[in-house]
């Protein structure tokens, strides 16, 4: 392989934290990109459609997850990794990914009898390619990640996501492509990202199936692949019953909300998902280190992801009218409600990573049953109020699978509940002072200047509250790992290549 070993003379959170900056770097770049691109096509696009596209990536994004059955990750999570091992795990993915892709093809058109879409068949049909892509280069990047390669990582995601999805989808669109124009910018990214990561992560690519090996990856692979299966209901069971007792229209509708609303959990995905699991993969057999990693993880999380939370709801308006224009004006409410789970959406991401890392996956799988029964079973109650009353129903089973997956990993780390509910005092007063900021701005301007004049205010407001509360290296604003954080994110904006401030707790 030539994806190589994580650099010497750097200890693992060093390493995690460079991981997670190179990775959050790029999440957040391709964040920008998608709220360019979003605001780009939703003017381009109509909702209806958003919503044969939304429909088609349902259906996609749950094959995915059959593309590999988890055997990626299972050799990130491995402690020791063979060659067998590699060239099992790249031939079972590569023969999934084609059988996956002839499965999409012949079921494309009970898919889209069941959406009520004719549009939703062609659709699927050529989005099918992409299982052939994935197969083929799962492996490639779980070995990047598993060698804490998260630069490269980080560089291809952007050039593959600006290359191929915004390029590719606003051209399209802009030359009257319609739907055709998002799968178009799918699929190109698809490509690029397979094209990339191949080239930097060489492997023996002779196939071979050793029942040995596969058995190997297969314990932790097939709960973590169910847990997903499960999990992917969870998170689009609300789409499949709008869809199909609703309509195009409104799934288009909620669609924009929900994803408008997610950016911050997708970002965290793809910014320290890989590299909290590689990372607690290392110390799993160590529960005094993996404690105070999964306390430094919450009040991390808190610090980003309860300010995060606040000024999204304050800002619900500005954000819908700028991003997506002032025809959209009926997600507004939606977006607000789905908004309140977004720390949620970070938290519950956190726990998995421990929970994974232990290889508690069948825990996992069990609390996702009962979320998925949560999002669909309430979504079918409430769609008689439309979008908003799914909305509602989502943020609440979102909030308590939060709470559950929580209360499971503190038992398991054996972590006090006190300290676990300090860990977020930090995030709360940052997020008072930051949507106090931006509230003040809404309150004095709001109804005088255009939605876009308010949300640059807000902004500038915002980025001066930033700058106030760094100049204040205070444990009781900041807490004890955001401290730490700050000080090594100073470092690193100065040039120096390593902070003052000690590390907390983990050596």
């Amino acid at each position: 392989m030539s994806a190589s070993t994580p650099p010497a003379g750097k200890t693992l959170s060093e390493r995690t934290l460079g991981g997670m900056l190179w990775m959050g770097g790029a999440s957040a770049a391709q964040m920008v990109m998608q709220i360019i691109c979003l605001a780009v096509l939703a003017r381009l696009l109509t909702p209806a459609d958003f919503g044969i596209a939304a429909a088609s990536n349902v259906i996609i994004a749950f094959s995915m997850l059959f593309s590999d059955l988890a055997l990626g990750p299972a050799l990130i999570q491995r402690d020791s990794l063979s060659s067998a091992h590699v060239r099992t795990a790249f031939t079972a993915s590569t023969l999934l990914g084609l059988l996956l892709c002839l499965a999409i093809y012949l079921l494309s058109g009970p898919i889209a009898g069941f959406f009520r879409l004719p549009q939703v068949e062609p659709v699927t049909q050529l989005l099918g390619v992409v299982f052939i892509w994935q197969g083929l280069s799962t492996v490639s990047e779980n070995l990047l990640s598993r060698h804490l390669q998260f630069r490269r990582l980080a560089m291809i995601k952007i050039v593959s996501y600006v290359l191929g999805y915004g390029a590719i989808s606003i051209v399209m669109a802009y030359r009257g492509w319609g739907y055709w124009s998002l799968a178009g910018g799918f699929i190109g990214q698809s490509l690029i990202n397979m094209i990339l990561v191949m080239a930097l992560a060489r492997h023996d690519v002779r196939p071979q199936l050793h029942l040995g090996s596969l058995m190997d990856l297969a314990r932790f692979g097939s709960g973590l692949s169910l847990g997903r299966i499960i999990n992917y209901l969870a998170l689009n069971g609300d789409k499949l019953v709008i869809g199909r007792l609703i309509g195009g229209d409104a799934l288009g509708l909620y669609d924009r909300a929900y994803k408008l609303a997610s950016l911050p959990g997708s970002l965290y995905e793809m910014a320290a998902s890989k590299v909290a699991l590689s990372s607690l993969s290392r110390v799993q057999n160590e529960p005094e280190r993996l404690r105070a990693a999964y306390r430094r993880g919450i009040e991390l999380t808190a610090l980003i992801g309860v300010p995060m939370t606040a000024l999204m709801i304050v800002l619900a308006p500005q954000i819908v009218d700028v991003l997506l224009g002032p025809q959209w004006h009926h997600t507004v409410l939606p977006f607000i409600i789905l908004s309140v789970s977004t720390f949620s959406r970070l938290s519950y991401r956190v726990s998995n990573s421990v929970l994974f890392a232990r290889g508690r996956v069948y825990v996992f799988v069990v609390v996702q049953i009962a979320y998925a029964a949560a999002v669909i079973g309430g979504s079918w109650l409430a769609v008689s109020h439309g979008i908003t009353g799914v909305a509602a129903v989502v943020t609440i089973a979102i909030t308590l699978n939060s709470i559950v997956l929580a209360g499971l990993t503190i038992r398991m780390t054996g972590m006090r509940i006190g300290t676990f509910l300090m860990a977020h005092l930090p995030g709360c007063l940052m997020a008072l002072v930051f949507a106090g900021f931006a509230g003040a701005v809404v309150l004095t301007v709001g109804q005088a200047l255009p939605p876009a004049a308010v949300l640059g205010l807000a902004g500038v407001a915002v980025a001066a509250a930033v700058a106030a509360v760094l100049a204040v290296p205070s444990q009781a604003l900041w807490g004890q790992d955001g401290l730490w954080l700050r000080s090594r994110c100073l470092a690193a904006f100065k040039g120096r290549a390593k902070a003052n401030a000690p590390l907390p707790a983990v050596k």
